[in-house]
């Protein structure tokens, strides 16, 4: 017979995983909604694509630190509310980090691929 305690222990562990499952698909929708899917064909469209992933990863770093304690206190009450400040602060850290680095790509890819559009 399981105790209590590591009952409570699993049903946070639980809560916590669907937390985090519920701020990961809300912040991907919002960069899918933003990002650019094409490849830049030259410079110009390369620092285009490069600023809308910037933004892209900017609105979903914010779509995940103020949804992640939303969903997690509709979930789990006080708990999800604290487990959903980690998961939106880990959020808010690593998107605009991503969009940046995918920018820096576009603008890469752009670059490289000016002579050929010429």
């Amino acid at each position: 017979m399981q105790s209590s305690a590591r009952i409570v222990a699993m049903s946070q562990a639980n809560q916590g995983a669907q937390i985090r499952d519920q701020t990961v698909d809300l912040a991907s929708r919002t960069y899918k909604a933003i990002a650019p899917r094409e490849e830049a064909s030259g410079l110009v469209s390369g620092i285009t694509m490069g600023v809308r992933s910037a933004i892209g990863g900017a609105t979903a770093g914010l779509t995940t630190l103020f949804g992640a304690p939303v969903l997690g206190t509709a979930s789990g009450g006080a708990t999800g509310c604290a487990m959903g400040i980690g998961a939106g602060a880990i959020g808010a850290i690593s998107f605009p980090i991503m969009g940046i680095a995918l920018g820096a790509y576009h603008v890469g890819q752009g670059l490289i691929r000016t002579p050929q559009a010429m």
